[in-house]
């Protein structure tokens, strides 16, 4: 058995770190796309902050789209609960708090993504030390899920774990879904030469890519895209793994 709060936090602290790992993903994508497209190309800076939620609180502080000033704002802003940094932060007390429950690596591992995303932080703010920084966070986040699915026993803790994961995963995948189906497929809009590229961000952020052009021999297409992204039982970030056992 487990205490209610302590299952809590387990949860918590799964979303969270999945959450973490998701706005670096975003982040990473939109700007390899950045890198791609022409300079006279429209694109802004606004679907990062529609996919993680920040776009209405940003628009409180901030009169303009800036680069430096978006990403900054998703990734070292404490005053934005949907930053990179507050995430972490938020993963590493609830670690904090069960530890007598998790495994005994798993401290030492959030504490060196902690520590790492404080002292590195004003690499990413800056188009050169950005790349490795969001790679950086990635790659501590997938160490710590392995950590969980290589020595966890199935038992009710680990559910939570699990819960928590896919809920997040989830819930990130119907939002990138959402942006691209409305920000791309409205049919009163024009179509844009850069729509696919953007349909390939998309799916790179959710790391998903490779495994759509495996499974889906066709072109990019926004409806192929979505029905992957929602239906694939095999994809482990479709919206219907959620529901798997």
């Amino acid at each position: 058995m487990v205490l209610s709060r302590v299952a809590e936090r387990v949860y918590w602290l799964t979303r969270y770190l999945e959450r973490t790992e998701n706005t670096a993903r975003i982040l990473r994508a939109y700007f390899l796309l950045h890198l791609d497209l022409p300079r006279e190309s429209s694109l802004g800076w606004n679907i990062p902050l529609k996919v993680t939620s920040s776009d209405d609180s940003y628009n409180k502080r901030y009169k303009r789209l800036q680069e430096q000033q978006v990403i900054r704002y998703l990734i070292s802003d404490l005053n934005n609960p949907n930053s990179l940094i507050s995430s972490i932060h938020r993963a590493r007390e609830n670690v904090r708090t069960t530890r007598e429950i998790l495994p005994s690596e798993l401290w030492e591992l959030i504490n060196e993504l902690y520590s790492f995303s404080q002292e590195k932080v004003t690499d990413a703010v800056v188009r050169h030390g950005r790349y490795e920084y969001l790679e950086k966070v990635i790659g501590n986040c997938q160490q710590i899920t392995g950590l969980f699915s290589s020595v966890m026993t199935r038992g009710i803790t680990y559910q939570f774990v699990r819960m928590g994961r896919n809920l997040e995963r989830a819930d990130m995948t119907t939002r990138v879904i959402d942006i691209g189906a409305s920000s791309l497929m409205p049919s009163s809009r024009e179509s844009s030469p850069y729509d696919d590229l953007i349909w390939v961000s998309l799916l790179r952020s959710l790391n998903g890519f490779q495994m759509y052009r495996q499974s889906r021999s066709r072109k990019v297409e926004a409806s192929s895209i979505i029905e992957f992204l929602i239906l694939n039982k095999l994809f482990p970030r479709a919206v219907c793994t959620v529901y798997m056992k």
